[in-house]
């Protein structure tokens, strides 16, 4: 088994704190303010985190405007993917008790993390790697939490795959 940095609630963490705005805001149809709310909340762009939302809200819909119109046929949109991180969050709150019931877990598995990911992930992984008795980490130096994306450093994540699935094949 592998994970790549899950976002699991340690220490008291609440790695879906941004829900509640990003509901409302989904609501309300404000799509782009919703993504840079995801965003901000799951610390994935150090930009974004420095960026006041008077910002990053504009050039989050020129964002999406400007890839709905330059993607690839076989391409997801950005606008049709912000509806899924509501039940991105709710995976992430139903796993509450993911950590303790992780010691049960027999196989070999590799814990995945970038070195430039937010402190809670790392946290969590910190947590599985405690807990579970046959857990292996590997940290990618100088990616953080989107680097398995194809905007990323998805070649380094999956070499890295392909080295723990041939080990333990």
């Amino acid at each position: 088994m592998a994970l790549y940095e899950p976002p699991l609630p340690v220490h008291g963490s609440d790695p879906a704190h941004w829900l509640g705005r990003y509901d409302r805001e989904m609501r309300q149809g404000h799509f782009a303010a919703a993504m840079v709310t995801v965003a901000k909340g799951t610390k994935d762009s150090r930009l974004l985190q420095i960026l006041p939302r008077a910002v990053t809200v504009p050039l989050m819909h020129f964002a999406m405007r400007a890839q709905a119109g330059q993607a690839p046929a076989d391409a997801v949109p950005l606008l049709d993917l912000i509806p899924t991180m509501h039940h991105d969050a709710q995976l992430v709150l139903g796993a509450a008790d993911l950590i303790e019931a992780s010691a049960a877990v027999r196989a070999d598995t590799l814990l995945l993390g970038g070195s430039r990911s937010p402190r809670y992930l790392e946290e969590a992984l910190d947590a599985l790697q405690t807990a579970m008795p046959h857990a292996r980490r590997v940290t990618l130096s100088g990616v953080g939490h989107l680097a398995a994306d194809n905007g990323g450093h998805p070649n380094r994540v999956a070499r890295a795959l392909g080295d723990f699935f041939s080990i333990t094949a």
